[in-house]
């Protein structure tokens, strides 16, 4: 028997909470229901893919004295209601915090293992929830919970077959594959007779003028849901070790993440249809180096010399991939 109620609190952006949802996933094979307390949009984003029940705004007012010694009683109430508390944090002061609102299990886990451990934050996750009882037994075949999500969102024949979404931004400009190439991949899926469409996050409105005038095709988008929808919308997707991202491949959506100074053993978005450009070390001094700042190059070599004509296979490929399996798909039913 399944049971009651989970609170999972994630202090963490995007890319880090859908990094954490396959280990979600396998929570809700054992609790009936599952609600988040996480960044509000990031939230309302889990409540659309079916991933929680409910979700609360971390940054609220009300919920920010949490971190203080005085929570509000309304909060309080909240976080008894719950049979158990997963916190994906490295704040021990909050789970001391929630410790003193409730009697019932309250697990603390760091949302991602420490640097020098070279291990996908999907299966550090998933490593660390069985020993603490949360979950009984891993599931090997983590696709299968991807495609469920897939089957929940996306609506093939409201599908785009030559549009590609570009999103050369992330939350850090060092992670940046250089704009100029981000405008050949478009410039080559053109003459493909394919429909690039570069989409920006309300942070990236420093690249919207040159943008506008080489490409033309560009969209601001501060709305997650709205984000997601406008992915499974289309052919497939190009962009840096970012959020979105992450999204686009735990959506299932055909993927190319482009990876410099931060480490793909470590964030490589976890999804059914995703392929990894990295750079080619050899030659290089270094090893991926994005959170390690006491060696972070100021070059970017790793980015600069990765070509769009890797990218655009990889593209290529996986999209051809995709269009068989499901020419193959409606011969046999």
């Amino acid at each position: 028997m399944k049971q009651k109620k989970l609170l999972v609190i994630h202090q963490g952006a995007l890319g880090d909470v859908i990094s954490a949802c396959p280990a979600i996933l396998e929570l809700k094979r054992k609790y009936a229901r599952i609600d988040v307390l996480c960044q509000g949009q990031v939230g309302r984003l889990m409540q659309y893919l079916n991933i929680a029940t409910r979700a609360y705004p971390l940054e609220s007012a009300a919920f920010a004295t949490l971190f203080s010694d005085c929570p509000e009683s309304r909060v309080k109430h909240v976080i008894k209601s719950y049979d158990a508390i997963l916190l994906l944090s490295f704040s021990s002061g909050l789970e001391e915090n929630l410790k003193r609102i409730t009697r019932n299990p309250v697990h603390r886990i760091p949302p991602r293992p420490a640097p020098e451990k070279r291990l996908r934050v999907t299966r550090y996750l998933l490593d660390r929830l069985k020993p603490i009882g949360l979950i009984d037994t891993i599931d090997k075949n983590e696709a299968s919970s991807l495609r469920a999500i897939n089957r929940a969102v996306i609506q093939a024949e409201t599908s785009k077959p030559y549009r590609i979404i570009i999103h050369p931004g992330s939350g850090s400009p060092k992670k940046n594959w250089p704009l100029p190439l981000f405008i050949e991949v478009g410039r080559r899926l053109k003459s493909m007779a394919m429909k690039p469409e570069f989409i920006l996050g309300p942070a990236e409105y420093h690249l919207l003028d040159e943008l506008n005038r080489i490409s033309g095709e560009v969209r601001i988008i501060d709305d997650l849901i709205v984000l997601a929808e406008e992915l499974v919308k289309s052919a497939g997707f190009v962009g840096n070790d970012s959020g979105v991202s992450h999204l686009s491949a735990f959506l299932g959506l055909p993927t190319v993440v482009i990876f410099g100074p931060s480490d793909p053993k470590r964030w490589a978005p976890k999804g059914t249809s995703v392929r990894i450009i990295g750079p080619d070390t050899e030659g290089l001094e270094c090893n991926p180096c994005f959170e390690k700042p006491d060696v972070l190059c100021a070059t970017r070599e790793c980015m600069i010399n990765l070509s769009p004509t890797r990218v655009l296979n990889a593209l290529i490929e996986m999209i051809d991939e995709k269009r068989s399996i499901e020419n193959f798909r409606s011969i046999i039913v």
